[in-house]
């Protein structure tokens, strides 16, 4: 049974990794409509069908009946907005991540049909598998979030994210504020450095509304620490705004 599953769980990774792969190399050619094409398609059927399936099962379970029209109309039309809230227009913050939750879920319904033993090492390959695509320097999934941040560009991917509440969810606010925040952050005194006398880049000091905390840093550096400092300036903002 080892053997099987682990055989079955190496050849659903090795599609997965090859498939990560092609996405970067669209990502990096500019086949934009393309992956948003091949998205919009995958998420349609996600939701189409494996919601569909789901609500029979649910429909059977309770007793009940639907006909034969309402529920193609009733699942396209929730398909049709899921598409629409994550790859194109600007929604409520709830409303995207409850889809996103969504996704998972389907997805996860889909290792119900598959044997237990491949289920549970096909599990532990892919969050190892997670860990150096994201972690390692020469990891696809880190790569292909340095070539977006370095484009100031979205991600064809669906993003599991928080915003401050107290304002409306911006589509790429993200992106906007650190690229703010890396303008203003040098100053181009001096020649070479954007620090003082030219010496390197100025540090970055925020602190947060009613002295709470004090995050430092150099924005130049790491695009993580660049995100933080742009988020805690809105933040702080929002909070003086509200104040």
């Amino acid at each position: 049974k080892l053997g099987g599953a682990l055989l079955n769980a190496i050849i659903f990774m090795a599609v997965i990794a090859g498939m990560t792969f092609v996405l970067f190399l669209l990502f990096k050619w500019g086949c934009y409509k393309l992956m948003y094409g091949y998205m919009g398609f995958a998420m349609l059927n996600i939701l189409f069908f494996f919601t569909g399936a789901l609500l029979l099962q649910l429909l059977r379970l309770i007793g009940l009946h639907m006909d034969l029209f309402s529920l193609p109309f009733l699942l396209f039309n929730f398909s049709v907005l899921g598409i629409l809230s994550l790859f194109v227009m600007p929604v409520p913050l709830l409303l995207k991540q409850s889809y996103t939750v969504w996704v998972g879920i389907c997805v996860a319904y889909i290792f119900t049909h598959i044997p237990e033993w491949t289920s549970w090492v096909l599990l532990v390959i892919m969050a190892l598998y997670d860990l150096a695509a994201v972690l390692l320097p020469g990891g696809p999934l880190k790569i292909l979030v340095e070539l977006a941040i370095e484009r100031q560009q979205e991600l064809p991917a669906l993003i599991y994210e928080s915003r401050p509440t107290n304002r409306p969810y911006q589509r790429g606010l993200w992106r906007r504020q650190q690229g703010q925040d890396g303008a203003s952050a040098t100053p181009g005194s001096g020649g070479g450095g954007g620090g003082v006398n030219g010496a390197g880049p100025a540090p970055a000091v925020i602190a947060v509304a009613g002295g709470g905390g004090v995050l430092a840093g150099d924005v130049s550096g790491s695009p993580s620490v660049s995100a933080r400092v742009a988020l805690l300036g809105e933040q702080q903002r929002s909070w003086e705004d509200a104040a």
